[in-house]
Order: C-alpha cells, then sequence, then structure tokens
C-alpha cells in the first residue's frame, strides 16, 4: 500500500465573518484507489466528504451555501489538478456534468 498525502490551498470564502482566509486542505489516499472505476468513485465520494467538512469548519450559521459549495470544489479540484492522473480527471470531470 502506497498512500500518498495531497495539500491543496484555497481560499476559504466560508470562513467566519465573510473574511477570506488561505487554508491547506490535505487529503490522502493509495494509488489502489486509482486502478478500477469502481474504486476511483470511491476515493471521489471520500474526496468530497472530506472537503465539505474541511470547508464547513467554523462555519457560522447563515454562512451561504453558495460559498461552502465554492470552497468544497476548489478544495477538490486542487486535489484533482495536483495529482494529475487522466484517468481521476476524467472521472471527476464525468460527475461534474451531472
Amino acid at each position: 500500500m502506497i498512500a500518498t498525502l495531497l495539500t491543496a490551498a484555497i481560499l476559504n470564502a466560508a470562513h467566519p465573518a465573510g473574511a477570506a482566509e488561505a487554508k491547506d486542505f490535505t487529503f490522502a489516499f493509495d494509488e489502489n484507489e486509482l486502478r478500477s472505476e469502481g474504486a476511483r468513485e470511491a476515493l471521489l465520494d471520500r474526496l468530497e466528504t472530506k472537503a465539505r467538512r474541511f470547508c464547513k469548519q467554523g462555519e457560522r450559521h447563515g454562512t451561504p451555501g453558495h460559498k461552502i459549495r465554492r470552497c468544497t470544489e476548489d478544495a477538490i479540484e486542487g486535489v484533482i489538478t495536483e495529482l494529475d492522473e487522466p484517468v481521476l480527471t476524467a472521472a471527476y470531470q464525468d460527475r461534474a456534468r451531472f
């Protein structure tokens, strides 16, 4: 098992009081998670869940949902870009179309 840790710096606009703040989002995965379509889908599910939790940290009641969604998308896209694995990028793009 080869675990890889990726870090993406994102601008978290969902930060309390609406102040934009750069934060590091980290995501660990095993290279075996890239080997099959099912494993890639599970990896993307896990990535989305972790990114959403990251973006909700410190959220105040009333933080607009669109700010949390944008933060989540930025975190996911940062990891996908840094990883630069065509099969995962394609799976993410297919998912984003729906």
